[in-house]
């Protein structure tokens, strides 16, 4: 697992896992496949995009997959693409890394989080202008929706807990969700509550599917994987993540006392961690 190497600062990100995937299959296949020499650096597009919109450190190869991606993004093929950034205004031939992260980024992911992950799938590889459109249009509305979306659920976030900051008032995490909220956003909206109140943060909302279903995201260098594990085995049905950032799923009986769980586990950290006289 990348996360368990000894330099996980320098990982690469899945997608650019992938393309040095794609590059090894090509040297040693590329006879066979009759796939031009140089061929596999037109995808270094979509490598950079995924390693600027990760926010993987830029060190070593991440560095240079968005460098290059970068380079081959400003060529302007990708005609989804091009669409998206004609709406905001933003000059393909000078596309910069905040480009990608603040104005491409959210609307590629806003497919998963409120709509079908495949209208971006299609909008990247489209070679329609017509569909380029209409896919473009379409992720920006939804993207738009996406944002009003996390602005109502902060709100009633910080509504409950300024009624429970007394006897929040010393813990480390917060725990707080709705079986309504839609659990797409609950990673956006944990980071904002980490900002916002400057601790780890577990959100929760319901799947539609009658699961409960949250994210989290680390304050203070908390690992999570480590928090998680720690639980009781029959506390979370699901976990996974890494040291900042996360997911899980819950049983609608076991809800009840994930807070009280984690405060003890909390507790134990602490006492793991501070020095004996």
């Amino acid at each position: 697992k990348q996360n368990d190497c000894k330099y996980p600062d320098k990982n690469l990100c899945g997608a650019g896992i992938a393309f040095k995937l794609v590059q090894a299959l090509i040297k040693k296949y590329s006879e066979y496949w009759n796939i031009n020499e140089g061929w596999d650096k037109w995808l270094l597009d979509m490598a950079g995009v995924a390693t600027l919109a990760d926010q993987v450190p830029l060190l070593d190869e991440n560095r240079v997959i968005a460098y290059y991606g970068l380079k081959v993004l400003r060529k302007g093929k990708r005609k989804g693409l091009a669409e998206i950034f004609n709406r905001s205004g933003v000059d393909v031939s000078k596309l910069n890394e905040e480009d990608i992260t603040f104005t491409l980024a959210p609307r590629i992911n806003a497919a998963s989080r409120m709509d079908d992950p495949m209208n971006a799938f299609l909008l990247l590889s489209t070679t329609d202008s017509v569909k380029a459109r209409t896919l473009a249009d379409h992720l920006t509305k939804i993207n738009d929706e996406r944002k009003v979306m996390v602005a109502q659920i902060m709100k009633e976030v910080k509504k409950v807990l300024s009624k429970r900051r007394d006897e929040d008032a010393d813990k480390p995490f917060v725990v707080i969700g709705n079986p309504n909220w839609r659990i797409g956003v609950l990673g956006i909206v944990a980071s904002k509550v980490v900002d916002e109140y400057k601790r780890s943060a577990f959100i929760w909302g319901g799947d539609g599917n009658g699961f409960i279903r949250g994210s989290c995201r680390s304050y203070g260098g908390v690992n999570l994987v480590h928090i998680m594990t720690s639980l009781p085995e029959n506390a979370l049905l699901e976990f996974g993540g890494h040291s900042g950032a996360g997911g899980f799923s819950v049983s609608h009986e076991e809800i009840h006392f994930l807070e009280d769980r984690l405060h003890q586990v909390f507790q134990d950290r602490e006492a793991e961690e501070t020095p004996s006289p």
